[in-house]
């Protein structure tokens, strides 16, 4: 039995979390298969490695590119693990998730709205990338044995 990551996030463009994600997720793949739910849209794709494709999971546009990626197929075997990296208060976060679940998110202020936060609590693990934005996670209420640094 192994683990297999489902990622929620904005994968396509070039912005700070654009490029985060891209990064992090593609590395993360070189250690456990990982697909890509993505939330942005980038009508060239030409930036994108052959690995990078492989990672999205189908998504169909109006627009050209039209359609990116291929149907997510869940091994059955393995733990599914979903990580929902994206801005605060992104609806991503907010969709239903098996566990286990982790939010992980970069914010620059010393509280998250307090909708945003409750809805934290509710993940098993969140992720940020920096002991500041620990502290301040846990300060905030955050349970301090489930917040870990993970650097971009």
């Amino acid at each position: 039995m192994g683990i297999q990551v489902y990622a929620h996030t904005s994968f396509l463009g070039h912005t700070g979390y654009n490029n985060h994600a891209k990064n992090f997720f593609t590395h993360l793949n070189r250690y456990i298969p990982t697909r890509v739910r993505n939330y942005s849209y980038c009508d060239d794709l030409s930036y994108l490695t052959k690995e990078q494709m492989s990672l999205l999971v189908e998504q169909k546009w109006q627009d050209p590119p039209y359609k990116i990626g291929t149907p997510f197929v869940r091994d059955r075997k393995s733990t599914l693990v979903n990580i929902v990296l994206n801005e605060s208060h992104h609806y991503f976060f907010y969709d239903k998730y098996e566990a286990p679940k982790i939010a992980y998110n970069v914010w620059e202020a010393t509280k998250q709205m307090p909708e945003y936060f409750n809805r934290l609590l509710e993940y098993d693990q969140f992720w940020c990338p920096t002991e500041w934005q620990k502290d301040c996670t846990v300060e905030q209420g955050y349970p301090e044995d489930r917040v870990k640094v993970v650097h971009e």
